[in-house]
């Protein structure tokens, strides 16, 4: 199981998120995913 997520900013930039906190994470990328145009966050 990976620990973390990668994302992207418009332009490329990457980011990554930890899964640390468990399934609290779930929240944070699906909130992302549906309410910040421009970044997408997915499970690698």
């Amino acid at each position: 199981m990976k620990r973390y997520y990668e994302s992207a900013l418009p332009g490329g930039t990457k980011f990554y998120i930890s899964n640390q906190w468990g399934v609290q994470t779930d929240g944070f990328v699906a909130y992302v995913n549906e309410n910040v145009d421009g970044i997408t966050v997915t499970k690698l």
